[in-house]
């Protein structure tokens, strides 16, 4: 995770860090190294508590922890994702083809696959979802366990993809739909506007946000064009400068590359301001998304990325109680 700022590694020394030093004068140089540049608060590790986690998430608008799942299965996931694009890209019904892929910024070069639920995936997603990681705790306390999956892709970029443009998948002022139970929206905006229910104020701030999951699928180097985020950008307050005094407001904060190693994970906020860099690297760089709204309400701006079986099927807590194994009980 590079500071855009200071140019360092926060990933390379935080890992280096909990790593056994080799001698005092390591430590010493360690420690050193680590007091002069401290680590985010959204950065974590496993022994993040959860007030710690949320409290950073609600703050920032991300939560990163670059050891989030085992760094083979998430190599496993990218060659699943990689041999699916291929396959797709291949096929000769363009119907089918088409139907397999989301929407998505700068798409030249840059693909959004919308992925079935494969017994591999699910081994990877157990770890990063899980109450005891930063990530899953992080994210059940901000939309609970009934939290519904609404995305469900991997972004795979080219060698030759340029930078996105900077953006924020959910504005903070996002009118939300809720969807009842046979399928029908059964409430419309965060207030009274065109006859729908009001949202109660505990509700609405949930109800007009996604959670995002991003899993590094291969170690992500600074050529492969990683995402980088503005952590803080999330707040309406933040929306409202941007809607009023334009990009420059966006263009006078620090933000964040990251360059994650396999098996690291970003959650983030939808209404966290970001975008995914130009790919120079000559290889393909693979990003799992994992996407979840308040049980059944969904805000305007999000593309979806899921395939039509699976909406509305899946929830925090049915991904985290299914083994592997046993994928087929989810349905």
């Amino acid at each position: 995770i590079t500071d855009a700022a200071t140019g360092e590694s926060l990933t390379r020394l935080k890992r280096t860090a909990q790593a056994a030093p080799s001698s005092p004068e390591m430590a010493s140089m360690l420690s050193e190294v680590m007091l002069r540049t401290p680590p985010p608060p959204w950065l974590m590790s496993q022994g993040g508590c959860d007030n710690q986690t949320h409290e950073a998430l609600e703050a920032h608008g991300l939560v990163v922890d670059p050891a989030a799942a085992p760094a083979e299965l998430a190599y496993k996931c990218a060659s699943e994702a990689l041999t699916a694009l291929d396959s797709v890209l291949a096929c000769a019904d363009e119907c089918e083809s088409r139907a397999r892929f989301g929407e998505i910024r700068a798409p030249r070069h840059r693909h959004d696959l919308l992925l079935e639920l494969t017994p591999g995936l699910l081994a990877l997603l157990a770890p990063v979802l899980s109450d005891a990681s930063p990530i899953g705790s992080a994210l059940a306390g901000a939309l609970g366990a009934s939290a519904s999956l609404c995305e469900l892709s991997c972004i795979i970029s080219e060698d030759g993809a340029s930078a996105q443009p900077v953006h924020c998948d959910t504005l903070a002022d996002a009118r939300a739909h809720v969807v009842g139970k046979e399928g029908h929206v059964v409430v419309s905006g965060c207030g009274p506007a065109d006859g729908g229910e009001q949202l109660t104020s505990a509700a609405a701030p949930t109800a007009c946000r996604l959670m995002t999951i991003f899993v590094a699928l291969q170690d992500v180097a600074t050529s492969m064009g990683p995402t980088c985020v503005w952590p803080a950008t999330h707040t309406p307050g933040f929306h409202a400068a941007v809607a009023e005094r334009g990009p420059s407001v966006l263009a006078r904060r620090p933000h964040v590359a990251l360059d994650l190693p396999a098996g690291g994970a970003l959650l983030m906020d939808s209404r966290l301001w970001h975008c995914g860099g130009p790919n120079a690297s000559g290889r393909r760089r693979a990003l799992l998304v994992a996407t979840f709204a308040a049980a059944g309400c969904y805000p305007e701006g999000s593309t979806y990325s899921l395939l039509a079986h699976l909406a509305g099927r899946l929830s925090l807590a049915d991904l985290r109680s299914v083994p592997p194994g046993r994928l087929i009980e989810l349905f």
